[in-house]
């Protein structure tokens, strides 16, 4: 049967209006991706708009009800997804057409495009967290790797941050969205083996983050062991027990951290006082006093995550190891706080000057896993603190 005239007007509007739509996506979004990933940053009301849309608690996962699929869509997300979904059933094979593309760019380090590329990606398929882990990865390690500077590495570095966070709103119950996030932060700024990196990537963290990254990584390492024990998921590569102890592992080098900045602050004030600055050695240890609370408070929330660890999984031996390290620092911190007061830097820089030189030497600040107990100070601690029994009922 011959359609008449009328019998196209609907096609024609159906694809008039989805033209206008994909048109406008790439005009408000995909391009303005591409203008931030040459060094062009939004307008300031769009900025604006945007920072007034982003809820940094659903992208921490921060919800108390954690559903299985619990997709959150919001007014932004209507025009992206009406655009996907109007490819009807060609849908699936642009997905592959993208995914194709992606990786062959990557590889020739065609690098204009690619960034668009992942989020038409995500938004053909948002309920695909390897979508998001896979290229946030790409992001973050094999495409940031092939710029010559630290910023250019930090920037495509930032990009797979942004492009998980927006993977982990959609997604907000993924256990590997979470653990991935943590390993950025961990193992990409962290400790990338790149001093310059690091200091470099460290710093626009805090500005960026407002946290170091060992504490962010905690905080994303956390939040998947709480997706984990709460949805019962497995990881894709991790067992419950070593996914689990990622962010023990996480707070113990940032409590490592921050304890060497706090000592070597101490010693610079015993240097000072002994060479007659009187002045600027007090203003040292005023500052490393300051510091002493957050360096205690850290320590202490490791032994809290190494004794859920040991009492969650009693067989980990590797945790109870490390939990009592992290009982013979909290004690070490507690002999430096009283025997490096200003008192006796007046008084004794020597003998004060001697307690921060044998902390700087302990082998839990020196070692970067494993500790031989005869090496270590005991501070008071004895052997029979360093197990721990049966999980509580």
């Amino acid at each position: 049967m011959i359609r008449g005239p009328r019998g196209f007007i609907l096609p024609l509007i159906v694809a008039v209006v989805a033209f206008v739509a994909a048109g406008w996506l790439h005009q408000d979004y995909l391009q303005q991706q591409r203008l931030e990933l040459t060094g062009v940053r939004l307008p300031l009301e769009r900025a604006i708009r945007e920072s007034a849309e982003y809820s940094a608690t659903a992208a921490a996962g921060g919800r108390e009800n954690l559903l299985v699929s619990d997709q959150p869509m919001g007014l932004a997300d209507v025009p992206r997804r009406a655009a996907a979904l109007s490819l009807g059933g060609f849908r699936g094979f642009y997905a592959i057409y993208l995914w194709t593309t992606a990786e062959e760019n990557k590889n020739l380090r065609v690098h204009e495009d690619l960034l668009d590329t992942y989020y038409s990606i995500a938004n053909l398929q948002p309920d695909y967290p390897t979508v998001y882990s896979f290229h946030a990865w790409n992001l973050a390690w094999n495409l940031s790797a092939q710029w010559a500077t630290a910023e250019r590495r930090y920037d495509w570095i930032r990009h797979g941050i942004d492009f998980l966070r927006e993977g982990i709103q959609r997604n907000p119950d993924s256990l590997d969205l979470y653990e991935t996030m943590g390993r950025i932060y961990y193992w990409r700024i962290a400790d990338n083996n790149n001093k310059s990196d690091v200091a470099y990537m460290t710093q626009r963290v805090i500005e960026e983050d407002g946290a170091p990254p060992l504490l962010m990584a905690y905080r994303w390492y956390r939040q998947a062991r709480i997706v984990q024990d709460m949805t019962g998921q497995k990881h894709s590569q991790h067992s419950k027990e070593v996914l689990a102890r990622q962010s023990c592992y996480a707070i113990n080098a940032y409590a490592k951290e921050v304890t060497v900045e706090l000592l070597e602050l101490q010693r610079e004030a015993a240097r000072l006082q002994l060479e007659g600055e009187t002045e600027a050695a007090e203003a040292r240890l005023a500052a490393a006093r300051q510091r002493l609370t957050h360096v205690l408070d850290v320590w202490k929330t490791t032994v809290d995550e190494w004794t859920r660890q040991t009492r969650q999984y009693p067989n980990d031996y590797n945790s109870t190891i490390f939990r009592r390290g992290s009982l013979r620092a909290m004690e070490m911190m507690n002999h430096l706080a009283a025997n490096t007061t200003l008192e006796d830097l007046r008084q004794q820089p020597e003998a004060f000057l001697a307690v921060v030189v044998e902390a700087q030497q302990t082998p839990l600040l020196v070692r970067p896993v494993y500790w031989a107990d005869e090496a270590i100070p005991t501070f008071g601690i004895s052997s029979e603190d360093a197990p721990v029994g049966a999980p509580e009922p």
